[in-house]
């Protein structure tokens, strides 16, 4: 479905506030979220969820994520039922 932009702000906004309430990063979980932005509301979720110490994002296209984002990211592939490293920092 369709992805607003406010849809995708309000829970940044929630993560930034649980670590400054509780002093941890919650556990982020995105599935084929980046595939519904344009190319600079894609940017900035991105440099909103770097900090995050877990992040899970997920993608059919691993070119939805900027080059320094996945050079910094551990990336899996999941192909034929079996999950995969494809490398990491």
């Amino acid at each position: 479905g369709f992805i607003t932009p406010s849809a995708c702000s309000t829970p940044a906004s929630a993560w930034h506030w649980l670590r400054q309430r509780t002093g941890e990063w919650p556990v982020l979980l995105l599935d084929e979220v980046l595939a519904e932005l344009d190319t600079s509301r894609r940017a900035s979720l991105l440099a909103r969820v770097h900090p995050a110490e877990q992040a899970i994002l997920t993608s059919a296209d691993i070119g939805m994520f900027a080059e320094d984002f996945r050079r910094q990211a551990t990336i899996w592939e999941i192909s034929a039922g079996t999950l995969r490293p494809l490398g990491g920092p």
